[in-house]
């Protein structure tokens, strides 16, 4: 439950600041690739944030767009884990085998 409140509690970035990652992401135009897109996202997470979207044949999609900036967070974030796996290996040498 606390899990699900943090996820719950991140908000939605507007449109305008996900658009160049969009862009880049799709290596388009959002105008090209979709005939709809909504500017409202319907959901939004730590990583990433969900949008209703129409194809040009029909389909109705739902566009997941990573949040601007969060590769850098998520890679920073891995690299403290490696160093804090480092320090545990050479101080407690009975949990090396996790």
């Amino acid at each position: 439950a606390v899990l699900s409140e943090l996820q719950n509690a991140v908000p939605a970035l507007p449109y305008a600041d996900i658009r160049e990652q969009l862009e880049a992401d799709l290596g388009a135009s959002p105008a090209e690739v979709f005939a709809f897109l909504d500017e409202t996202p319907m959901a939004a997470a730590s990583l990433a944030q969900a949008h209703r979207a129409r194809l040009h044949d029909g389909r109705e999609v739902v566009l997941k767009v990573r949040r601007p900036g969060i590769r850098d967070v998520v890679e920073a974030d891995l690299r403290l884990l490696a160093r804090l796996a480092e320090i545990v290996e050479a101080r407690l040498l009975d949990l090396r085998r996790y």
